[in-house]
């Protein structure tokens, strides 16, 4: 029950991580675009290079990034968890992507 309300309730913040084949600078680019700040990583998987693209999010934004995920690559493996706290960052607050803005 208590799961049902903190869903409703969109409060608090998520880490999305995701793994794509495809040009993670793209997908960097379309979440700036969104008011969402996110870090690049080259890596290499079991079969592949992938890119993995990290971002910070509000709970409430939740749909629609993973819509722009599903956009960009609907082959892409993301991972999402809850953040327990967080500090600062480029887009730490930004009333684009649910919350105000904070800072210069």
């Amino acid at each position: 029950m208590g799961i049902l309300v903190e869903n409703k309730i969109a409060f608090g913040f998520q880490l999305f991580r995701i793994y794509t084949k495809k040009n993670g600078t793209e997908l960097t680019r379309l979440l700036n675009k969104n008011g969402l700040g996110s870090t690049l990583i080259r890596g290499e998987g079991a079969v592949s290079e992938v890119d993995i693209i990290e971002t910070v999010i509000s709970r409430k934004v939740q749909q629609k990034v993973v819509t722009i995920i599903d956009d960009f690559d609907p082959k892409a493996f993301y991972l999402i968890e809850d953040i327990r706290s967080k500090r600062k960052g480029i887009f730490a607050m930004n009333a684009a992507a649910g919350m105000p803005r904070l800072g210069k």
